[in-house]
C-alpha cells in the first residue's frame, strides 16, 4: 500500500512515539486522512478492538474489515464517530482551508485520557527560516513543493486554537531527516544552529495533543 509522505515518517512514529510515548496497546484507533489504509495497516501487533479510517477518497483505502468513511474535514460539523483512545493525522491540516473543523473534530472523537498524534510539514526548523529570510518563501509551501499544501502550522497559534477545544499540546517532537532542502541552505544552517536556539530540526513536526485534565 502507498504511504503518501515522507518516507520513513510512518516508522518513526509508529517506532518512536506510538510505542515509546503513547500506550502499547488501544482499545481504538481513529485514521484521520487514512489514504490507501497504510498506517492503520500497520497495527498487527497492536490489535485494536476498533479501527476505523476517514478520507475524502475512500476508493484508494485497500483494507478489508476496516470501517472506512468518505468525510470532507473542511465541513465536519460535530460528527460523532466514536470514542476513540488513540487519533493520528498523518500530513493532512496543511491541506485544509478550515483547519480548526479537524481541531474540533479530535476534540469530539477523543476520549478522556486519549491521545492524538498530529504531524504536519516543520517550518520551525532553520532551514525553513533560511530559505524564507534567503527567498521570501516558506519550504514545504513554496512553489517547489506539494501545492495542495496551503496551510503552514506555526505551534504557537496551534497551542491557541488547541486551547480553545479544551485540548493541550504535551509533547513536540521533530522527524530528524531534512530531505526538502539543497545542500546550500542546509550547510548554511548547520553552522548557524549552534547560535540559533529552539530550533525544531527536520522535515516533519510531530504533535502530542490530549483533552485538558
Amino acid at each position: 500500500m502507498i504511504e503518501r509522505s515522507n518516507k520513513g515518517l510512518h516508522d518513526f512514529i509508529i517506532n518512536k512515539i506510538i510505542h515509546q510515548k503513547a500506550k502499547t496497546s488501544f482499545s481504538n484507533i481513529l485514521d484521520i486522512a487514512s489514504g490507501s489504509g497504510a498506517w492503520l495497516g500497520r497495527f498487527t501487533n497492536i490489535e485494536p478492538a476498533k479501527k476505523m479510517g476517514l478520507d475524502l477518497d475512500v476508493n484508494q483505502f485497500q483494507l478489508k474489515d476496516v470501517d472506512a468513511r468518505a468525510f470532507n474535514f473542511d465541513d465536519y460539523s460535530d460528527e460523532i464517530f466514536g470514542n476513540f483512545d488513540l487519533i493520528t493525522c498523518i500530513e493532512l491540516i496543511e491541506h485544509l482551508e478550515n483547519p480548526g473543523k479537524l481541531i474540533q473534530l479530535i476534540k469530539n472523537n477523543l476520549s478522556k485520557d486519549g491521545t492524538c498524534v498530529m504531524s504536519t510539514p516543520n517550518i520551525h526548523s532553520i532551514p525553513a527560516r533560511l530559505r524564507f529570510l534567503l527567498k521570501g518563501r516558506l519550504g514545504h509551501f513554496d512553489d517547489k513543493s506539494d501545492p495542495t499544501h496551503i496551510y503552514p502550522v506555526y505551534t504557537e497559534n496551534l497551542v491557541r486554537v488547541l486551547s480553545n477545544h479544551n485540548l493541550l499540546l504535551t509533547d513536540t517532537i521533530s522527524y530528524p531527516y531534512c530531505n526538502n532542502y539543497g545542500i546550500g541552505i542546509k550547510l548554511i544552517a548547520s553552522i548557524l544552529s549552534p547560535f540559533i536556539p529552539n530550533s525544531v530540526f527536520g522535515d516533519n513536526i510531530i504533535y502530542i495533543i490530549k483533552h485538558k485534565s
